[in-house]
């Protein structure tokens, strides 16, 4: 079987090219990519795989309009402040100043807009070449968001088996290009439903695959653990990439290293800066702080993050005496580790869309993290000093068990087999 693969970020996701290569053992892959990142796929080519250009642009002003249509008056989710979120990151992380002022406009007008025009209206409304080569593809798989809307709108008319897999759990509460006429692939039931209720995808178009994030975990617990904990260290994981709310996840941080100068006298508070962030300069704030000591690991100039990298990731949470959040895909995988996992929300909530407060509330961290479980979720500086002068203390790692138990975990040559089976 010939597989076709459409995705964003292919040097960033280790987890994609792992399970390309246990597709790979047994099947043929094409990755379709625009020329602007062939030479990403060149460092990354992995035997059994291929890549073709995707051909699809056609000259004149009918395909702007649709566009520009779609981006300004799109439906969006449910969920809509995940949305909201997501666009402010994207927006604040353009390094051109005239074009991230632009972004945050149109960002504040798609605020009072109306909301009306559907992904499958607007790919009917693109107008695609079809000179890209899709000779020999038995099946195409994309992953969310979707890389290339003309490309997909041409697998649609064409009637070639196209498989969407939701790529992570706060995917159908903040992307918007879920087409009805394509199948999903999602982690499990709960994000199942997730798609059913706020993207409204029927829910027979669904299968359970499982996640390709949480793939490494299985690798992390078949290594042979050493007792590393010479000295006694908790973690923080930044999750933010918002310039305008990095400064208050920092101030979040230095409020947790005051905490922890009082109950935990000799202890060091490390800190795991966003990976995705550039510029590391709001967190030499942190450095004035004699007990934080910022993990340099996850600076990548080119944000490419190798497999060992991930390996030693999940070894200094499991060591920690516990792992802190605002609300991280990281908070999560901490829960499939003996480290108990905190989301800090002690923010006051606010009118104001981009605050810490519906940083942390947004609906994944809601609904997997906060609502079944008070005793890990911290609302005040008070019930933070009193859980940290409890640890180290195994009451906390019920909510990790009743947290991972929602996910699954499994090798990358099992989602291989169950992806080529679907």
């Amino acid at each position: 079987m010939t597989i076709g693969l459409m995705l964003t970020f292919f040097d960033f996701r280790s987890d994609v090219r792992a399970l390309i290569k246990a597709i790979c053992l047994n099947h043929e892959v094409v990755v379709f990519i625009r020329a602007e990142h062939e030479s990403k796929i060149k460092r990354f080519l992995i035997p059994g795989m291929t890549y073709r250009l995707i051909d699809e642009q056609l000259p004149g002003i009918s395909n702007k309009i649709a566009v520009r249509t779609f981006h300004l008056l799109k439906k969006l989710p449910s969920s809509k402040q995940n949305y909201y979120l997501m666009e402010g990151f994207k927006a604040n992380g353009l390094a051109d100043a005239k074009m991230r002022k632009r972004a945050n406009n149109i960002l504040k007008a798609q605020y009072y807009l109306p909301h009306f025009v559907s992904y499958d209206s607007y790919l009917n409304m693109l107008r695609y070449s079809g000179k890209t080569d899709l000779s020999g593809i038995d099946k195409m798989l994309a992953l969310t968001d979707i890389y290339d809307d003309l490309l997909l709108a041409r697998l649609i008319d064409e009637k070639i088996k196209t498989e969407v897999y939701v790529y992570s759990w706060d995917h159908p509460c903040k992307h918007v290009r879920f087409s009805k006429r394509v199948n999903y692939l999602v982690w499990n039931e709960e994000i199942k439903t997730d798609l059913i209720n706020l993207q409204q995808i029927s829910a027979n178009t669904i299968k359970i695959l499982g996640a390709t994030q949480l793939g490494f975990i299985l690798q992390y617990k078949a290594v042979p653990k050493v007792n590393q904990k010479v000295e006694k260290y908790f973690v923080f994981g930044c999750g933010i990439g918002i310039k305008s709310l990095v400064e208050d996840e920092i101030d979040t941080i230095l409020s947790l290293a005051d905490c922890i100068k009082k109950t935990h006298r000799d202890c060091k508070l490390i800190v795991r800066p966003y990976p995705q962030m550039h510029d590391w300069s709001p967190y030499n704030r942190l450095l004035e702080e004699r007990i934080i000591e910022l993990d340099s690991s996850c600076k990548k100039a080119d944000l490419i993050i190798t497999e060992a990298d991930i390996l030693s990731k999940f070894v200094t949470i499991e060591n920690a005496t516990a792992f802190f959040h605002l609300g991280t895909t990281l908070g999560l995988e901490a829960c499939f580790t003996t480290c108990p996992s905190f989301i800090i929300d002690i923010d006051a909530k606010q009118t104001n869309p981009f605050t810490l407060y519906n940083f942390t509330h947004q609906y994944q961290n809601e609904k997997y993290l906060i609502n079944n479980n008070p005793l890990n979720t911290i609302r005040s500086i008070r019930q933070l000093t009193e859980t940290l002068s409890e640890l180290p203390n195994n009451k906390y790692l019920a909510s990790n068990k009743r947290i991972a138990n929602q996910f699954t975990s499994q090798t990358f040559e099992a989602l291989a087999k169950k992806l080529c089976e679907s």
